[in-house]
């Protein structure tokens, strides 16, 4: 929370020294799709058998949406723009039961951007930009239902702080209306401890709050959910 205090502050602190332009506040939403590789997370999902089978997909492509606020800096904006990406796996069936296990992962983030504009004529602009974030989740959520003695999410997660290279490519409609597309690579990753205490149990043992989610076995490691890769989002910019 203090760290989001401090973004703030710096948000602030930044906005103040806006030049006298006539666009001075940007409003923005985008719908976001991120691309994923967490192979040591896709790789312990394999290796957790029900009944001696796997559960079903894995851990590719993110989807969701982000909002944001900006306001004019030199030749461009700084903005607090919060996302939210998820992805849910297909509903596995455990042979022989009655119990389903849905696997999810779920990732929201404020970040800190500044944009700023490197080419502009007639209706296009293209820009650069750099974020950096604070998560409010980086959850892996093992949710089993269909049993009284399984029923419940099983949550894993982490606090991370991403950091984003972004360009961008807007057209605009009006003065004050423009359509973005914009594409980051970002750089996410960190091992994750479950949330809470519950019934389910790893080698015979209940799992523990603050407990690391790790590899099967006989040598167990730590497993790093590395949630890295390219972003992509088209959505519309208000400024005002």
């Amino acid at each position: 929370m203090k760290i989001i205090f401090a973004i703030l502050s710096l948000f602030l602190s930044c906005a103040a020294k806006a030049d006298g332009g006539s666009e001075k506040f940007k409003i923005a939403a985008s719908y976001d799709l991120a691309s994923v590789a967490p192979g040591d997370l896709n790789s312990y999902r394999q290796s957790v058998l029900w009944n001696g089978q796997p559960t079903s997909g894995s851990f590719n492509l993110l989807s969701g949406y982000s909002v944001s606020l900006g306001m004019a800096v030199s030749n461009g904006f700084v903005s607090l723009q919060y996302t939210s990406l998820s992805q849910m796996l297909p509903s596995s069936t455990v042979a022989g039961t009655s119990i389903s296990i849905d696997d999810s992962f779920h990732y929201n983030v404020v970040y800190l951007i500044y944009d700023f504009d490197v080419y502009k004529r007639d209706s296009i602009l293209w820009g650069l930009g750099a974020g950096l974030g604070k998560s409010l989740a980086y959850d892996f959520h093992q949710n089993s239902t269909g049993s009284s003695n399984l029923t419940e999410d099983v949550v894993w997660g982490a606090d991370v702080i991403p950091v984003q290279l972004r360009t961008f490519l807007s057209y605009a409609f009006y003065n004050t209306l423009r359509l973005v597309l914009d594409v980051k690579y970002e750089i996410v990753a960190n091992e994750l401890k479950a949330k809470d205490d519950y019934k389910r149990m790893i080698n015979g043992v209940p799992i523990t709050k603050g407990q690391t989610l790790q590899t099967t076995g006989l040598n167990r490691s730590n497993i790093n959910v590395d949630m890295s890769g390219l972003r992509a989002g088209l959505g519309i910019a208000i400024l005002f």
